[in-house]
Parts: C-alpha cells; structure tokens; sequence
C-alpha cells in the first residue's frame, strides 16, 4: 500500500498519472496531494524517481514502474514497443499500424543510447491493482491517462466502484480518422462516452465540432456524485 511508501501523514489527496513520460504530473502546493506516476519505460521511470521523487518532491511524488491494461495482457510480461524520437513520446503496449513510418522514429539517443530502441518487456497490472493499493481513507482526487491507444484499456481494467474513487479523470483519446496502433478502440464519441456514462462521469470540455478531425484530444471527465 503508498503507506508503506514512507508517505507523509500530511497527505490526503492522491494524483495518479498513467503514462507520463518525462513531463508528469506534479504535486500542487501545500503538502495534502501526493503524485503516483506510472511509467513502463524503465530508463524515463529512473529519470522520474531520481529528479521528481528524489529531489523535487521527497515523500509527495512516487514512481510505479510498469504498464497499466486489462486482460489478456495484464499479470504477464508484455513487449512495450519505444516509438517517437528520444525519449519514446509515442510509445506503447500496442503495435504502430503503420511500422514503415513508425521505424524512423525508432532513433534514439538520450535514454537508451544510440541506435534504434525497439521494445522492452515490462510487467503489466490492471487498474484495479493500482486503485485497491492506495488507502481507502485517500481521497483519489484526479487521474491522468496517456497510454498511446490503451486509455480505455486502463479504464476498464477496474471495476465500477474502484474508478468511481476517482473525482475526476482525464483521457487521451482519437478520431477515428487518426487510428494509429492495431489494437486499438479509444474513439471518443463511438468508445469513450456510452462508457463513461455507464460508470457515471460527464465530459466537461466538450469537442467543438471543428475539432472532430483532431488526431488526440485530451477528455476531460467530471464524476457525477
């Protein structure tokens, strides 16, 4: 449980960041709000733990080191495919579907060294895992999904009552006319909505309909108590 994690008894309120890559989540001020960051690229998580949980946020800021998704991937080792420049921006549990595009954006430099990355195999939980292991008496006050295609995924590895801890959540999602890995359902109007209704949340910044053929949008969920 994050008490183990020599958490500060100030604190009250959890931020969950699934996927943050190198630009996380951070603590607000005052020391009631702690920050779990969930990062599958081990070489970015070591990066998270030594300049946020480390340095910048001691006892406020903590790093899992892993992919979050439902079955059949979760409880198992997965390949977690690095795509995108140097830090692996776009990378992912999915495959690219299109790999001949994807391959040149495969160099990296920074992080693993140069040449091309590939993938690495990671151990992955679902989110029920995650949400059962943080105090019930902690108020999970926001999520943040950015998981290149598996966002519903991570949604759905909870159940009902365990998402609806969350206050509110926010989602990458696509259109549909921007798919970009195989395995892939994270539409927002014809995937995201009926199931966020069904798990009592409403969109609070609504797509305006120039935005529709947008390749990402950044949802943002509002729990409807």
């Amino acid at each position: 449980e994050l008490r183990n994690a020599s958490v500060s008894i100030l604190v009250r309120r959890i931020h969950i960041n699934v996927g943050p890559n190198v630009s996380p989540i951070t603590p607000p001020d005052g020391d009631d709000t702690a920050v779990v960051a969930v990062e599958a690229n081990l070489a970015i998580a070591n990066h998270l733990r030594e300049k946020f949980q480390k340095t910048l946020f001691p006892h406020r800021f903590f790093v899992v080191s892993c992919a979050v998704a439902g079955p059949p991937l979760s409880h198992l080792f997965q390949p977690f495919r690095f795509y995108n420049g140097n830090r692996g921006d776009s990378s992912s549990l999915a495959e690219a579907l299109s790999k001949e595009w994807w391959a040149t954006q495969m160099n990296v430099t920074s992080f693993y060294g140069p040449g091309p990355a590939g993938f690495d195999f990671v151990p992955v939980i679902p989110l029920q895992d995650l949400l059962d292991s943080i105090p019930t008496d902690l108020e999970i006050e926001f999520l943040k999904t950015d998981t290149q295609g598996f966002d519903l995924s991570v949604l759905k590895s909870a159940s009902r009552e365990a998402i609806r801890r969350v206050a509110r959540i926010q989602s990458e999602t696509y259109s549909p006319a921007n798919k970009r890995y195989a395995a892939e359902n994270n539409r927002l109007i014809e995937d995201w909505i009926p199931f966020m209704k069904e798990m009592g949340y409403q969109l609070t910044n609504p797509v305006k309909d120039g935005r529709l053929g947008v390749a990402e949008y950044d949802a943002l969920w509002q729990r409807i108590d």
